[in-house]
């Protein structure tokens, strides 16, 4: 599960609701906005903890009503995994991002830049990995081909190779360590894939099923399987013809 961002209304709207509630006259913040302390997180005794800017209220009543709006409505939405349901052989991994500290065990703190991907894991996202080592012959190209948004050239790809510390053994950190990778070899398929302008064939490992959401106007193909999430209907890849894949994860020959 991943909770982004919190609900956080105006604080003279706090105030109206405070006054009602509670029929009082609170001490209003007039035109500012609400101010900021610091807020430890509760991290286990060997983890590394950081602390937070928290927004608060300083009248008493206004705050209850802000924390109702904010703390607690992320706390259901926490609830909303089912975490009580679940067991050591199906764990639960609740990402937060914001800086609203919670009445739970943080297991491990990071910053935003720490959280994001690196480009072998947005690379496995769009459903093809390296089965071989980054530095290999033609390994650069493949990399340049499956994210032309970061890297424009190979030689891009080479250079932020070496500008990097990064050394990521693509069998351990991105297919075998990763529970929502499990079933490799139902998921995901050994290949080799030489590029038009490459002379090396490059092993890879393909994800066998995409999902991506339809393009305004696209009539999925008979017999597509087919989902949708709010208005957004997302059908799976491998059913669809060539001509509509153009999903990432098909601008390789695979």
């Amino acid at each position: 599960m991943i909770l982004i961002g919190r609900t956080q209304p105006p604080p003279a709207e706090i105030e109206m609701q405070a006054e009602v509630i509670f029929g009082e006259v609170p001490d209003s913040l007039g035109n500012a906005y609400y101010p900021k302390k610091e807020a430890g997180l509760t991290v286990p005794d060997d983890a590394k903890g950081n602390g937070v800017q928290m927004e608060y209220h300083p009248d008493v009543n206004s705050e209850v009503m802000r924390w109702l709006a904010c703390e607690a409505e992320l706390i259901q939405c926490v609830g909303r995994a089912r975490g009580v349901n679940r067991t050591v052989e199906t764990p639960l991994q609740i990402d937060i991002i914001g800086t609203v500290p919670l009445p739970f065990g943080v297991t491990e703190v990071m910053t935003l830049t720490e959280a994001k991907p690196e480009p072998l894991d947005i690379m496995a996202g769009r459903g093809v990995v390296l089965n071989c080592e980054p530095s290999a012959k033609g390994a650069a190209r493949v990399v340049a081909a499956m994210l032309p948004d970061l890297y424009g050239t190979s030689d891009a790809v080479k250079s932020a190779r070496r500008r990097s510390r990064c050394r990521t053994p693509n069998e351990n950190s991105i297919l075998s360590k990763r529970h929502r990778e499990e079933n490799l070899s139902k998921r995901w398929r050994s290949a080799s894939l030489k590029l038009a302008d490459s002379r090396y064939a490059v092993p890879i490992k393909v994800r066998r099923c995409l999902w991506r959401g339809l393009r305004d106007g696209e009539t999925p193909p008979r017999g597509a399987r087919l989902s949708k999430m709010w208005n957004v209907i997302f059908v799976l890849e491998p059913l669809l013809p060539e001509e509509h894949r153009a999903n990432a994860g098909y601008i390789l020959r695979n």
